[in-house]
């Protein structure tokens, strides 16, 4: 882990620069950085893991890139659902609940509910 100090404009490592909003309140302070992929970096106060932090300008390479995710080279469409939840797990901490044929779910978000029956898989995401 290397030392670096969270700037306004985040934290710079290998030349390049990360952001994450929890260091809006951790300005000033110096912080132990560890690189976690290609794209984002783990950010410690002390032993305490702040979060994840993104290569600035990843996400719009993403979006304004082509339909390929991942930075593994395949299109959306070619990956098989469990490389696809394997991946969202791993790079972005998100929860995974399989839903049976017999069981009702609902999931809430944006002002809308939905309510269905299985079977499906629902991806929790939290801020």
């Amino acid at each position: 882990m290397d030392k670096r100090n969270i700037t306004k404009t985040g934290v710079k490592y290998k030349t390049k620069k990360y952001w994450a909003d929890f260091m809006d309140e951790h300005q000033g302070k110096q912080v132990l950085v560890e690189l976690q992929d290609k794209h984002h970096i783990k950010v410690y106060l002390g032993s305490t893991l702040l979060g994840t932090a993104t290569e600035i300008g990843y996400e719009d390479k993403i979006s304004k890139g082509s339909d390929k995710m991942f930075g593994l080279g395949k299109k959306l469409k070619d990956y098989k659902d469990e490389e696809l939840i394997k991946e969202l797990v791993k790079r972005h901490g998100v929860s995974v609940l399989k839903i049976r044929d017999d069981q009702q779910y609902q999931v809430k978000g944006n002002g809308s509910r939905i309510k269905e029956w299985g079977p499906a898989t629902v991806f929790v995401i939290r801020d």
